[in-house]
């Protein structure tokens, strides 16, 4: 029973959460656990690891594996000793073996590529036992393997993922988040709302979101704007941060809830102080936003829906997954003050908190809360609903401490486009085996989410880094000769083509939008002229681009070339000299 215990205080709370994260500022310290792979296929045969990096003095390292977590598994213990999959000894990181048939086999379609694989455990020297919830994500053939493009050494991207390895960052040795962002600004251009930042090494820490900036008068928010911080010229809004990996999920209410704290609760008036950042017990629980449990701070779900009646309140259990209330739409810009019904609020929160949700008849006391009580305490929202933002991009950033496979950039690629999703899907966090209805559902259609990494893409010769590019006279392959007598030009350069995806110019753009350059085998730039850019006849997606070879890389073999628009840069790619 205690396990069952833990596990459900691990799914009820909507905007994350494990309960073993209060553990997190006790000895010893967690720094990551993860899996190898990090994502396991479906029909692999080879053995798996989990391990865990542990700081301080400990007695016991384990994980106690099960798929039930209402029964007790076999216990196995991780080793630090170089032995049983351990890779170095001595070096706190701590690991098990498994068979792969130990994850994969059982996985069900409720599982939404996630299963329960039982209890990580650290027993201290001295003090209290860590215990956090484990889970493995399982690939099958359901989820597209997609191409990759490769930005850097250190970064990739997928359609809806871009990857950047830091080490420091993944480890938990130094997790300035600005350095993310700021590598991220240096790939990406600045048209994105928010940011989502994965851990590829998931630490046991709650996920939460932070604003960059609020421009928004009449929420309760003062107006600040220090998106600059990280590495954005204005656009960024904020960030939801994700430190279980296994929590991430683009359709998830908890999701949808740590993006709401942009504008939700920041009323600091009675009787709604008392749940922030959430609500107090009360109509607008029932949403997204849930409520704030007494002394601990963490949003709750409150599955019950309050209607005034004659004589009382009728509480009547939630039918479905939760939404945004007409209270949080319109501090989110999309409903105007007028379709916003009173709220009811219980003035006894801790006798709230054990009234069963059923269909009773409540006759105690409660606090009605108008808009037009909002409005008196903070005036009216600004922008309005007509005027304000409602569609927003968000950009997700894996960080790991590798670059990630294919099968792993394709399945977190999976969960971050699910936040584009029409239609109620199935989801599992945590424990919590549900439907959620996605952003463009939960706001009444009123909002949506546009997930995509849009970058420029130069394209190349299937599985190689070898620019598809023609000599613009000629039509020939490389190797290209710098100067050439068989072309148009007065000056004797030669002119190459290349070819892109996603490089859309806006009316009243030219070429002189895109930007490129050559890098040799030893980092060296050069800038290389771009004459020419427009869409390729017969297929509008594609985009021709005739660049000038310069005097700079004349005495090259090779270069690798890369173009820039709008400050957003494309993959590299290799064209050969002679």
């Amino acid at each position: 029973m205690r396990k069952l215990i833990l596990c459900l205080a691990f799914l009820i709370i909507p905007g994350l959460r494990d309960p073993s994260a209060a553990f997190a500022q006790t000895q010893p310290q967690v720094l990551y656990g993860q899996f190898d792979p990090i994502v396991i296929r479906s029909d692999r045969t080879q053995p798996v690891l989990f391990e865990a990096k542990v700081i301080g003095s400990v007695s016991r390292v384990a994980l106690e594996y099960t798929t039930d977590p209402q029964h007790a598994g076999v216990d196995l213990q991780m080793r630090d000793d170089g032995t049983g999959g351990d890779r170095v000894a001595g070096d706190s990181v701590y690991t098990v073996t498994l068979q792969a048939s130990m994850i994969t086999q059982g996985l069900q379609v409720n599982d939404v590529f996630r299963r329960f694989v039982g209890f990580f455990r650290v027993v201290p020297v001295f003090g209290n036992v860590f215990e956090g919830n484990v889970f493995a994500e399982v690939i099958t053939d359901q989820i597209p393997r997609l191409a990759i493009t490769s930005l850097a050494a250190d970064a990739q991207r997928t359609t809806h993922v871009m990857n950047l390895v830091d080490s420091d960052y993944a480890t938990g040795v130094n997790p300035d988040v600005t350095r993310i962002t700021k590598r991220f600004y240096q790939l990406a251009g600045d048209d994105y709302d928010f940011l989502n930042i994965v851990n590829g090494l998931s630490r046991f820490q709650n996920r939460f979101h932070f604003a960059t900036k609020n421009q928004v008068l009449g929420i309760g928010q003062n107006v600040f704007h220090s998106a600059v911080e990280y590495g954005s010229a204005g656009n960024l809004s904020g960030i939801n941060m994700f430190p279980i990996s296994s929590f991430f999920d683009g359709a998830d209410s908890g999701y949808q809830h740590e993006l709401g704290h942009q504008w939700i609760n920041y009323l600091n008036m009675q009787p709604l102080a008392f749940g922030l950042p959430h609500w107090p017990i009360s109509s607008m629980a029932s949403g997204i936003m849930g409520f704030t449990f007494p002394g601990v701070g963490e949003g709750l779900d409150y599955p019950c829906l309050l209607t005034p009646e004659p004589g009382g309140i009728r509480l009547t259990p939630r039918n479905g997954p939760p939404v945004f209330t007409d209270l949080d739409l319109y501090l989110m810009g999309m409903l105007p003050a007028s379709q916003v019904a009173e709220q009811i609020v219980f003035t006894e929160q801790n006798k709230a908190l054990v009234l069963p949700c059923n269909n009773q008849l409540f006759t105690g006391f409660v606090t009605r809360i108008s808009i037009n009580d909002i409005l008196n305490k903070f005036g009216p929202r600004v922008p309005d609903s007509i005027n304000a933002q409602k569609n927003f991009k968000v950009g997700t950033i894996l960080v790991s401490n590798r670059l990630l496979s294919e099968d792993e950039m394709a399945f977190y690629n999976f969960f971050a486009r699910r936040a584009e999703e029409t239609k109620e899907v199935a989801i599992h966090i945590g424990l919590l085996k549900a439907t959620a209805k996605p952003f463009v559902l939960s706001t009444r259609g009123l909002g949506a989410l546009n997930a995509e990494i849009n970058s420029p893409t130069l394209l190349t010769e299937e599985g190689t880094p070898r620019a598809l590019a023609l000599d613009s006279v000629t039509w020939t392959r490389d190797p290209f000769s710098i100067s050439s007598s068989r072309n148009f030009s007065a000056d004797g350069r030669t002119r190459i083509m290349l070819f892109a995806a996603g490089v859309e110019l806006q009316p009243g753009e030219t070429a002189a939008i895109v930007t490129a350059q050559a890098e040799d085998w030893q980092q060296r730039t050069f800038p290389l002229s771009v004459e020419y850019v427009g869409k390729l006849p017969g297929a509008n997606w594609l985009t021709q681009l005739n660049l000038r070879m310069s005097d700079e890389v004349s005495n090259l073999d090779s270069i690798m070339v890369n173009i820039r628009l709008r400050g957003v840069t494309s993959n590299k790619v290799l064209i050969n000299l002679k």
